[in-house]
């Protein structure tokens, strides 16, 4: 339906803004990012970076071949979540960059398995 450049260009702009510019890219996308490169403080979901919406995210880059990004997100986010925040068997579904969670046992999460889809799917 869309063409592959613009796809890959949109995924790009995510990456720059939601990602690199957010706890210096160690932490997935944050929700909310204001044209001028600073995080969205009107409500409590914008200033947080929320798990399954991060997996998703993956998972895109996975299917347009971005795979470098959507391997270093995982790996940054898993780094974070498990070796410095100690939430080895409680993955929080929304993580802020005071290292403020919520949504402990939140299903969202679970869509880290759309990751694996993309990679069957692509190869």
């Amino acid at each position: 339906v869309f063409e592959k450049e613009k796809i890959q260009s949109c995924l790009q702009t995510i990456y720059e803004n939601n990602v690199i510019k957010f706890c210096d890219g160690k932490r997935g996308a944050v929700n909310g990012m204001r044209p001028n490169g600073k995080i969205d403080t009107t409500s409590l979901q914008s200033e947080e970076m929320w798990t399954g919406v991060t997996n998703a995210f993956n998972s895109l880059l996975v299917f347009e071949g971005m795979h470098e990004k959507a391997w270093g997100i995982l790996s940054d986010l898993y780094k974070s979540m498990y070796y410095e925040l100690g939430l080895a068997f409680q993955t929080p579904e929304a993580l802020n960059k005071k290292n403020e969670y919520r949504s402990l046992g939140y299903m969202r999460p679970l869509s880290i398995w759309s990751i694996e889809y993309a990679l069957e799917m692509t190869q």
